[in-house]
């Protein structure tokens, strides 16, 4: 058994955070990178947040996660999550501070996008079982704090770059309408 992957949710629980959703074999694979972060196997140690789209675009076939909590200072401290697979990316990355009493404004912003992304998980699950999945494309979303609203879109297979993502501050709302629009209900899909 692999005692480090059982450690990483002490990570979140230690800052009375919610561990993010991820895949029980992707979870299983973790491995500790310093005392903040955990990876699967093929994620550098240092990761930027932008390294690591450029990674998955580089390489999408490989399902994988890297997940921490990264930077330094009263406002510069955040969660950060990097999920990916042959048919989405995604890239998280919340702001975590207490301080100015922003702990519980962050921390439920934190949870509503794990909230979210586990719904999201749930309908791309639902498409691929259905067969209702695009073999042409895959689907990314870039939410980050520290840049713009969240982006997302559709990616061709072969990109190895981001096309033009536009900024929407419900981007997590409408990924799971354009999966409905597949042919998925969001109420099937993510219960």
């Amino acid at each position: 058994m692999n005692t480090a992957s059982l450690a990483w949710p002490s990570l979140f629980a230690d800052q009375d955070l919610p561990a993010p959703p991820l895949p029980a074999a992707l979870a299983s694979a973790l491995q500790p990178l310093g005392d903040t972060a955990y990876a699967t196997p093929g994620w550098p140690a240092r990761l930027g947040f932008n390294g690591a789209v450029r990674n998955w675009l580089i390489e999408p076939s490989r399902a994988r996660a890297w997940t921490g909590i990264v930077g330094h200072g009263l406002r510069s401290t955040a969660v950060r999550l990097c999920l990916c697979g042959p048919e989405a990316g995604f890239f998280i990355q919340r702001r975590w501070t207490f301080a100015f009493g922003e702990g519980p404004e962050t921390r439920r912003r934190i949870e509503g996008a794990f909230a979210m992304l586990a719904r999201i998980q749930a309908t791309v699950a639902t498409a691929q079982a259905a067969g209702r999945w695009p073999t042409d494309r895959r689907l990314v979303l870039v939410d980050d704090d520290f840049a713009d609203a969240p982006r997302w879109g559709w990616v061709e297979h072969g990109a190895m770059e981001l096309p033009p993502l536009a900024t929407d501050p419900q981007a997590y709302l409408n990924i799971l309408i354009a999966v409905e629009a597949l042919g998925v209900p969001i109420t099937a899909a993510s219960r």
